[in-house]
């Protein structure tokens, strides 16, 4: 599970951390190559990887840097991207950043596979650590992923819907079909009242929103909805209106009884 992963990754590093004591003693002589800070063997390139985990508006960074050999530098990156992609998710920041930091350990991760196999020197200290399974074979992070994906694309699938306008009208007025002529009525606004035109939508005035569209009306006759933002952009409408007109440049936006 994660925990033993994290457990067995410190335990790594903690034979990374030794094993650099011991390869730059100035006694023991180096290769005619770089060579691995963790086994000491060669071929060797240096390497940076980060594994990112997320805590809600924060996140926590960690990066290790060095000369590798290729298994030992695949062991560290794999190790890296596994913590990364089953912990770098649950954040608001580290979920944007993640993906980065995700791209460029993978980017790390294809060139150690690059690397010839790593030969013993007169430097090495150890075997090279056995690499773990190749990314592809970890089912945790796939699965992990695909479910912060998801989370993440309803959330924004919702938060887009709910600031859509229920019952959009379009720039001359005209409202769409899903309206039912009468309704709606407004307290002891009867519909047996007659609407009363006026020239044009004003801010508080009152709106009869019909089959053929939504028009200016007095308040003292029949109206069955008001104007309640006057804007130059028909986003300023959708979280305190049901529908919008445009109209000479001008966006209103009309609440629906």
């Amino acid at each position: 599970n994660g925990e033993e992963d994290l457990d067995d990754l410190q335990k790594r590093l903690n034979i990374i951390n030794r094993s650099r004591k011991q390869l730059f003693d100035p006694s023991v002589p180096l290769g005619p190559y770089p060579v691995c800070i963790v086994c000491g063997s060669g071929p060797a390139e240096f390497f940076s990887f980060d594994s990112l985990q997320g805590m809600l508006i924060a996140f926590r960074k960690k990066t290790i840097r060095g000369t590798f050999c290729k298994s030992c530098a695949q062991m560290v990156g794999r190790e890296m991207q596994t913590e990364t992609l089953v912990r770098g998710w649950w954040g608001i920041i580290s979920f944007l950043y993640n993906p980065l930091i995700a791209i460029g350990n993978a980017t790390q991760l294809r060139r150690a596979g690059r690397m010839a196999n790593p030969q013993a020197v007169k430097t090495s200290l150890r075997p090279p650590v056995d690499p773990g399974p190749p990314m592809g074979n970890r089912r945790a992070p796939l699965v992990v992923s695909i479910i912060a994906l998801l989370i993440a694309g309803g959330i924004i699938g919702i938060a887009v819907a709910a600031n859509q306008p229920r019952d959009p009208v379009t720039s001359s007025g005209t409202a769409s079909s899903s309206f039912s002529s009468g309704s709606s009525s407004l307290g002891t606004n009867s519909k047996s009242n007659r609407s009363i035109p006026v020239s044009t939508f004003t801010l508080g005035g009152c709106v009869d929103i019909n089959l053929t569209g939504a028009l200016p009306v007095s308040c003292s006759g029949y109206f069955n909805g008001r104007v309640v933002n006057v804007s130059n952009s028909s986003r300023n409408c959708y979280s305190i209106a049901d529908i919008y007109v445009q109209e000479g440049g001008r966006v209103y936006c009309i609440d629906r009884f």
